[in-house]
């Protein structure tokens, strides 16, 4: 078959970028001709424009940071996704998608209430990403993800619509089959996120492509939001470690995140795709959350560490504390691989039957 995969591949995030190359590759390895279509609206492109418009001088350090990243990502992007021609709205896929069988939609929050709204200008729907187009062939959402735990009802009264244009239809995290629900779907179910599609040494050859960041013994702080207030924390917590932060090593490769993460004695995040790239890797982690419980987009940790047992390396901020003590948690690399081999099998099967 050929294959279209609708994702936010050009998000600057090491996730979204990942999750995007896994499931091309689990594809190709299954024989099928996959490529991602490049669709990106022009107001996610950096430019003058948006530097004044969003101040984003007043934060020189963080954009040059972002801009570091954005090029090194690109340059992974450019050398592991099939990439389409780009296409900026959602009513021109079509122009491209015409010879495709099949167009996959997911995860990593594609199906998120903002930009269903907003995603092609401030109050135009783009339902994009429910496949809400002119296509002939098969619509699949694979772990579709929606970055809430219920859906604006705004919102539902239009995702109600383009939902039913999928032919099949999971998501990724539990709170998402009763989100589907709302819309009017009954027949979703939780299958893993694409990056669990490909084993650890996929993810351990790409590390192996980068030097150690470190010739010593070091902690991983990975964070997406909050990182200042995290890092003040974390820093007063574990004086008597080396803490490597996000990219100050300097390295902002694909390859040079994964090296980080899989060299560490211990990574602390608040993101997704580290924590799986931990579990994948064998690395002790811990999550700090910004929310308490299983509220906002907490239920993707909740839903993946359930299984294994593994909540309770949650952790609330108020509670960062506990992190002093965090050599006694104790992790089970084989139970942990026997899960995500059996949680793997659930997303295989679900893509053999949509794609057979």
């Amino acid at each position: 078959m050929k294959i279209g995969i609708l994702t936010f591949h050009w998000a600057t995030n090491y996730g979204a970028v990942m999750q995007c190359y896994a499931l091309q590759h689990y594809l190709e390895e299954q024989g099928h001709i996959v490529e991602v279509i490049n669709y990106k609206p022009r107001q996610y492109d950096d430019s003058i424009y948006a530097f004044f418009r969003f101040r984003k001088f007043l934060k020189i350090n963080n954009y040059i940071e972002n801009r570091k990243k954005e090029t090194a990502l690109d340059k992974f992007r450019k050398e592991k996704l099939n990439l389409t021609s780009r296409v900026y709205s959602y009513v021109d896929i079509p122009n491209i998608s015409a010879g495709y069988d099949v167009i996959i939609s997911g995860s990593d929050q594609v199906l998120n209430p903002s930009f269903l709204q907003h995603g092609e200008k401030r109050g135009v729907v783009a339902p994009t990403y429910f496949l809400g187009f002119p296509f002939e062939g098969r619509k699949v959402g694979y772990a579709l993800s929606f970055g809430c735990v219920s859906y604006p009802q705004n919102a539902l009264l239009i995702a109600s619509k383009y939902i039913q244009d999928f032919n099949y239809l999971s998501v990724r995290e539990k709170t998402g089959v009763d989100i589907v629900s709302s819309m009017g779907r009954k027949d979703a179910i939780v299958v893993p996120d694409p990056t669990l599609l490909r084993g650890s040494q996929f993810y351990s050859q790409l590390a192996d492509g980068c030097p150690v960041a470190l010739n010593q013994t070091y902690v991983y702080g990975f964070f997406i939001r909050h990182i200042v207030e995290r890092r003040k924390a974390i820093g007063e917590i574990l004086q008597g470690d080396k803490v490597l932060w996000n990219n100050e090593d300097g390295n902002f490769s694909m390859e040079g995140w994964l090296s980080k993460i899989k060299h560490a004695k211990l990574v602390i995040t608040d993101s997704f795709h580290c924590m799986v790239m931990c579990l994948k890797l064998h690395v002790p982690f811990a999550v700090v959350t910004e929310l308490k419980d299983n509220m906002g987009m907490n239920d993707r940790f909740y839903t993946l560490l359930e299984k294994m047992s593994l909540s309770s390396i949650i952790i609330h901020k108020k509670n960062i504390g506990i992190l002093s003590d965090y050599s006694n948690v104790v992790f089970d690399w084989g139970m942990i691989d026997k899960v995500l081999e059996e949680y793997f099998h659930i997303g295989e099967d679900f893509l053999l039957s949509a794609l057979r």
